[in-house]
């Protein structure tokens, strides 16, 4: 007897994905809710070897399934609950293979692969039309449709005589079997991202696996660490343009791997009781927890990993019909996790698959990094806690051991430093090993210190040009002084720049020599974090180091007599350049000195004046 199956996969990422093969179908979805085991229930066409159950990729919407048997095609747009058959112009109903158009929903094309070539309804199978033009070879086993369907038109056969190939959505077929050294084609599999890297890959019966990166035209095999070369079933990555990851089933050689787009493989064994693998189906978890790949068996029943390949383990509680031919995806297997087997004359079975992986949480800050220096926060960051599935999530403050607090939504990071740890626990009761994140916040400012002269006094004038300054009580209790900025100028409003003249420690600093005039001494103070304070300023210190020089007048300002006399008693002033005292005498420089503090006339005769200023 030859089976074939088809399968569309419909990614939680919104990636459309065409995998048929050999064989009967199980379909995978997933629900919200978790479950500790496995169980299946027969449902759908009983007593029936069910060929291939694709989904509607609008399943969440239309909730129709479809399934292919040697009867004919059933419908179902209950998700399986109940089940019509639909043959109306269907002339070959031994179906290997169906598949939908990525427009479904809106064009309701299908096609269905058969003994007799290929079928196409337009009204979600409520009649058929045979598409044979140009298929020399009619004994279809898998469709394979492309992702960009309702634009690129195209659509692939894998027959007993190679790959066919249409981009008139079934008018008319070509060959596309360059270098496809083997023509027994078993499985076909389209790249998600096949709209730009044109890539297909070929399963064939002994010839091992084939890779077509121009849509078909021409194909390369890449067996490179394969050693059975009967493939049955190929699943790709839905990441694949990012991991390259593919699997291969083998009837006899297991499960083959790659993480290269093919360019060589490893098995991968490990948990599998039997090496006859008639189908297998790779799809996401829950956003970035990897991925779950699932296996159908000749007479083994089911198997799943939860490790990307690494290790199997066997789910056949309550699966009566163990002969397992085909996968299938629901939307979404994410979110929903149903499980569909079709089985050799068991019909359809459907499970809840157990979530066995913990969840993966993300720390996110706001800002998103240290807005300080050394690592502090300046800004006390607001946290969030994502996990990548539901649950509950925890976290604690400098503890991995609790007591725990609940996360019902963003908080802010305590100040100083501390280390936040925190985890999920997922609806499955799957816990996260404990997380940890240190955190430096200092959102405050540091301390000035308080500013005084040992040397001189404020306000005094001093002919002392150094200046000593006493730096005393700077303070940051959180991240800790970094320094001082420090600058000497004439004006009393200056802002020091926000370099670090002197370090935190230091308690007294002493001026370069200044020059004559009013002199302010400015402070900020930086702290760990990178906060700097406003200015603090004492002064002025009054530099006087150059002696006055007074200036002296008289009225009338010559003598107004004949040679050299006044004939009018003058009056006498003296002008200081600069603030002091100025002080004079008649005739003597050791007598007493008069304090000069307004003009003054001289006295009859002739006579020499004296004077000076402080």
């Amino acid at each position: 007897m030859m089976l074939s199956k088809n399968k569309m996969r419909r990614w939680c990422v919104s990636k459309f994905l065409v995998m048929p093969a050999l064989a009967l179908s199980l379909v995978l979805f997933f629900s919200a809710t978790a479950f500790a085991e496995e169980l299946w229930t027969q449902n759908g066409p009983v007593n029936s070897n069910v060929n291939a159950v694709p989904l509607s990729p609008h399943f969440d919407n239309d909730s129709t399934i479809f399934a292919g048997t040697p009867f004919g095609v059933y419908r179902s747009v209950n998700k399986g609950k109940d089940w019509t058959l639909i043959n109306n112009g269907l002339t070959s109903t031994n179906v290997r293979s169906i598949t939908m158009s990525t427009g479904f929903q809106t064009d309701k094309t299908v096609f269905a692969g058969t003994n007799g070539g290929v079928f196409k309804s337009t009204n979600s199978g409520d009649l058929w039309a045979p598409v044979n033009t140009g298929l020399s070879n009619t004994d279809v086993r898998s469709l394979a449709i492309s992702k960009d369907f309702v634009n690129d038109r195209t659509l692939f056969a894998g027959t007993a005589g190679g790959v066919f190939r249409t981009t008139d959505a079934g008018a008319t077929w070509a060959p596309v079997n360059s270098n496809l050294t083997n023509t027994d084609v078993r499985a076909l599999a389209i790249s998600p991202n096949f709209a730009n890297d044109n890539t297909l890959f070929a399963g064939t019966n002994a010839g091992g696996v084939f890779k077509s990166i121009d849509r078909g035209s021409t194909w390369s095999q890449i067996n490179t660490g394969i050693d059975n070369f009967f493939i049955t079933d190929i699943a790709i990555s839905p990441e694949f343009s990012v991991n390259a990851m593919i699997f291969v089933s083998t009837n006899g050689g297991g499960v083959y791997k790659s993480i290269n787009a093919g360019g060589s493989w490893s098995q991968a064994n490990n948990g599998l009781t039997s090496t006859k693998i008639l189908a297998i189906t790779l799809t996401t978890n829950f956003p970035n927890k990897g991925f779950t790949v699932v296996a159908g068996t000749d007479g083994d029943g089911v198997f799943k990993s939860s490790d990307d390949g690494a290790s199997w383990k066997k789910i056949n509680k309550g699966l009566m019909h163990l002969l397992v031919l085909s996968l299938e995806n629901l939307p979404c297997y994410c979110l929903d996790r149903t499980l569909f087997a079709g089985t050799e004359g068991g019909g359809v079975y459907n499970c809840v698959v157990a979530d066995e992986i913990a969840p993966t949480t993300t720390l996110g800050t706001n800002p998103v990094s240290a807005d300080g220096e050394n690592g502090w926060f300046k800004t006390a960051p607001s946290i969030t806690l994502t996990a990548d599935e539901p649950g509950t999530t925890y976290y604690s403050w400098n503890s991995a051991t609790g007591p725990w607090t609940t996360y019902s939504g963003s908080f802010t990071a305590i100040e100083g430093e501390n280390t936040l740890y925190y985890y999920s626990v997922d609806t499955s009761g799957n816990v996260e090993s404990v997380k940890s994140q240190a955190f430096k916040v200092d959102s405050g400012l540091p301390t000035n210190p308080s500013l005084s002269s040992p040397s001189h006094t404020v306000s005094a004038i001093s002919t002392d040009t150094t200046v000593d300054i006493a730096i005393s009580g700077a303070a940051d209790a959180v991240s800790g002084l970094a320094g001082f900025s420090v600058e000497w100028s004439k004006s009393s409003t200056t802002v020091p720049d926000q370099t670090v003249d002197l370090l935190g420690t230091t308690t007294s600093t002493t001026s370069l020599a200044l020059s004559d005039g009013s002199w302010y001494f400015h402070l900020r103070t930086k702290d760990m974090a990178g906060h700097w304070t406003s200015t603090v300023t004492i002064g002025p210190f009054i530099i006087d180091t150059k002696p006055p020089t007074t200036t002296i007048s008289s009225n009338p300002a010559s003598p107004d007599g004949a040679n050299g006399w006044f004939k009018t008693v003058p009056s006498i002033t003296l002008t200081r350049n600069e603030a002091g005292t100025t002080y004079y005498q008649w005739g003597s420089t050791t007598g007493s000195w008069t304090t000069y503090s307004g003009s003054f006339t001289a006295p009859e005769g002739q006579h020499t004046l004296y004077y000076y200023s402080v």
